[in-house]
């Protein structure tokens, strides 16, 4: 499957993405096997089925929306592991996908990870927030949607009164790029 896995990764880098509807269609039909290997616990194939989505996912760009409900859990999923290899090949794929899509369907997913009881999944949901916010204003500068920001408003305020002080940390780095992109919403 590792071999499969790599395979399907040089395919995609060498432009097999630019097939536009199929390939989108192929990855939603095999996600259920890519999310299988991401969730193994076997760290060499977990890592080639993560290495595929972080190749293909910015590839796709804003077609990788349909496939964000498939994918995100499951690399959520991998950020609540013990297991520092995971935690951080999880964290990439994710602040990568948020940095080349910056899909807005995201953000509710990062909203509820932050009531887990994972202090890893919590600090993980906090910093990819605070990614998205960074790159929104640097690369649209525009303002967000009303129900996009209330969505990191809730992760602000909830983040800032985690235990975690790592977690309150990246919280003010947080608020600091939101004051940014939404001065208009900042209390006096």
């Amino acid at each position: 499957m590792q071999r499969a896995l790599f395979r399907l990764t040089a395919v995609t880098r060498g432009g097999a993405y630019k097939l536009d509807p199929q390939f989108a269609d192929g990855m939603r039909w095999l996600s259920k096997w890519i999310n299988n290997c991401m969730l193994s616990e076997r760290a060499r194939l977990s890592g080639a089925a993560t290495d595929l989505v972080t190749v293909f996912a910015p590839r796709l760009g804003t077609r990788f929306d349909p496939l964000m409900g498939i994918f995100v859990p499951t690399l959520l999923k991998l950020c609540a592991r013990t297991n520092k290899l995971f935690i951080t090949r999880a964290h990439t794929c994710l602040s990568r996908i948020l940095e080349t899509t910056r899909l807005t369907r995201v953000l509710p997913m990062l909203r509820d990870a932050l009531g887990d009881k994972s202090q890893s999944l919590r600090l993980a949901a906090t910093e990819l927030t605070a990614v998205f916010v960074e790159y929104w204003v640097k690369c649209e500068g525009d303002r967000m949607k009303t129900r996009w920001v209330e969505d990191i408003e809730v992760i602000i305020k909830v983040s800032a009164r985690d235990s975690n002080p790592d977690i309150r940390k990246t919280s003010r780095r947080l608020f600091e790029s939101y004051k940014l992109m939404c001065p208009d919403r900042i209390p006096e």
